[in-house]
């Protein structure tokens, strides 16, 4: 499944009206219908019942606006009693925002301008049953203030079941940082393709339940060739026959440790055989040889290596480096917070520029070729408390992704599905035994149950992409 940047998604909206003859109006309509149909079928009424829920509806600017007057609309039109809250002046909204508005100011519906947050305001929101965020979409590059952040803290304070159109009202499309205050949302509906918001945290983990609709998008505009960004298809692992033996599943050659770095050579050499390696060889220090079985703390290879990027240039074999945010700035001699900022196009930039397979590592994993292709691996974000952020983590990823090439995938096969079930080790892990003291061991030793759980039911784990992406 592709996914997009916001000027991606704009442009994709372009030529659904100039090249399929898909209106700006009839888009609004579809995207409307999809939050009203997810809403009918998260909040329904008792069966026998004729009960009127209530719903509060916040309108920004623009058309994520729109979206919810159409919504508005259709919540009336079901009998449901529905407030519309504009945090802008009505002669803000143009093209289909205005038509949509103009179609309900025509309905037995509340409109009413928010000029700043009050008791009577308060209060409505008390007596709503559910309430629809449309007050920002995809395109907010500014910190959230004034009005906008007043009305964000009042939803989030209500503890109401909220729907999200699009994306979370202040979360950055292109990136997934918060715009100083985001809502926190129980269910997301974005439209045509996720955008990168929608996946990277912290925005996914404001969005809720994430639910994917295409809005009459046809199929071209679906996958389109020049959308560099994914969220790949989970691959089978191939079958161990009953005639091989440990050979038919390696040897890896593992080179690594030094003086102070005990885990990382027994941590990669033992992962790639917990995750279905055949057989290692492990070469480290001689002075180190007596302790590799003694827990120790993460490898600095990457450090090393960011010294003098160009032996990774020069390298004829295919590379991959598995950074974390913090050992990525140091090879891109860019700031960390900048990293976080802006991580798919510096992933592409310096992918391309080493010449190597760069996996990112984080909730959730970014993985990035030569060619500027970027996958978004979903598995690994335990629970979206952090459990894999600890010390050692990355020797195991190494371990299972060299596992996964010695299983028989193809190179970029092997590190997509190496990703994927280091994460899901963690997410079994902080499942079975909490986020929180997580250690790298965790990880390692929940490997084979992630192997035995990924081959005996693959169709449930890629079913909405690991129980992530939802179609409507």
């Amino acid at each position: 499944m592709k996914v997009c940047k916001v000027e991606e998604i704009r442009e994709l909206d372009r030529r659904a009206t100039d090249e399929f003859g898909i209106s700006q109006e009839q888009l609004m309509e579809n995207a409307g219908e999809a939050v009203y149909s997810l809403i009918s079928k998260e909040l329904k009424r008792p069966a026998g019942t004729r009960i009127n829920k209530r719903f509060a509806i916040f309108a920004g600017p623009g058309n994520n606006g729109g979206d919810g007057f159409v919504v508005a609309r259709k919540l009336h039109e079901d009998g449901r009693k529905t407030k519309v809250f504009l945090l802008t002046e009505k002669e803000k909204f143009k093209g289909s925002a205005k038509l949509n508005l103009e179609k309900i100011e025509e309905m037995p519906i509340e409109i009413r301008k928010i000029d700043f947050v009050d008791e009577s305001l308060k209060e409505k929101i008390n007596q709503a049953d559910g309430i629809v965020d449309g007050i920002f979409g995809t395109g907010i590059d500014r910190e959230v203030g004034g009005i906008y952040k007043e009305v964000i803290q009042l939803i989030n304070e209500s503890k109401k079941p909220v729907f999200s159109i699009d994306i979370p009202s202040g979360i950055n499309g292109n990136t997934g940082q918060e715009m100083g205050i985001s809502v926190k949302a129980d269910y997301t509906v974005t439209f045509g393709l996720p955008k990168i918001g929608n996946l990277l945290y912290p925005g996914y983990g404001r969005g809720g339940k994430l639910y994917l609709s295409y809005i009459g998008y046809p199929q071209p505009l679906i996958e389109p060739d020049w959308i560099r960004l994914e969220v790949p298809k989970l691959i089978p692992l191939p079958e161990r026959r009953a005639d091989t033996t440990k050979f038919s599943y390696g040897p890896v050659l593992v080179i690594a440790g030094s003086r102070n770095y005990h885990w990382a050579p027994i941590a990669t050499a033992y992962s790639v055989l917990k995750a279905g390696g055949g057989y290692v060889f492990l070469a480290c220090p001689e002075s180190l040889a007596p302790y590799v079985a003694v827990d120790g703390i993460d490898g600095d290879g990457i450090t090393a290596i960011a010294k003098e990027p160009e032996v990774i240039k020069e390298r004829k074999a295919p590379t991959i480096l598995t950074p974390h945010t913090g050992e990525m700035a140091r090879i891109t001699k860019k700031d960390r917070a900048e990293i976080e900022r802006n991580r798919i196009d510096i992933l592409q930039e310096t992918a391309k520029e080493l010449n190597a397979i760069i996996v990112l590592k984080g909730p959730h994993t970014l993985i990035s070729y030569p060619d500027q292709r970027v996958l978004i691996s979903l598995s690994g974000d335990t629970q979206g408390k952090a459990g894999m952020a600890t010390a050692g983590s990355g020797d195991v990823l190494n371990g299972t992704i060299a596992a996964m090439f010695c299983l028989g995938m193809s190179l970029e096969e092997a590190v997509q599905t190496g990703v994927f079930l280091h994460g899901l080790a963690g997410d079994l892990a902080a499942k079975e035994i909490g986020p929180d003291g997580m250690v790298a061991s965790d990880i390692l030793n929940f490997l084979p149950k992630a192997v035995k759980l990924y081959r005996e039911n693959f169709d449930q784990i890629s079913e909405n992409f690991y129980g992530k992406i939802y179609r409507i």
